[in-house]
């Protein structure tokens, strides 16, 4: 016969009290699951050497596109070793982002590329703009 064992009690864990952490308008944690409200991807994690025309043409095989912006440094127009893809359509997007991310790709070998779903942008306050919550409705 076995015997039914009584829950222990759990010991509490006492957490920092943040009582003077100051929440801005647009914090994550006041809006989930956002992405932008275009079909626009971050790729980081490319070579140095790689330039605007060349993430444009790598990705031009997962559909159109209505830009590619390789990010550089201010001061020295230099590569930050990331870009910016805007397509025409959502699928390219999310085709692009399933097919590359943490993968090796010729723009970032030896390392794997960093494919995601460009996060919204923030207005000089902080607060998100340009976003689509990301849910598929169906309906009639």
């Amino acid at each position: 016969m076995a015997t039914r064992q009584q829950p222990q009690p759990q010991q509490q864990h006492q957490q920092p009290h943040h009582q003077h952490q100051q929440q801005h308008p647009g914090d994550d944690d006041d809006v989930l699951n956002v992405v932008c409200a275009e079909p626009k991807i971050f790729v980081g994690g490319l070579r140095y050497d790689v330039t605007q025309e060349d993430v444009g043409a790598h990705y031009l095989q997962y559909g159109p596109l209505r830009s590619a912006a390789l990010l550089v440094h201010h001061d020295t127009g230099k590569s930050k070793g990331c870009a910016m893809v805007l397509f025409e359509r959502w699928t390219a997007a999310e085709a692009a982002v399933a097919a590359e991310h943490g993968v090796v790709t010729r723009l970032s070998a030896p390392r794997q590329a960093v494919v995601k779903l460009a996060d919204p942008q923030r207005n000089e306050h902080g607060v998100l703009c340009g976003v689509t919550p990301r849910k598929l409705f169906i309906g009639q």
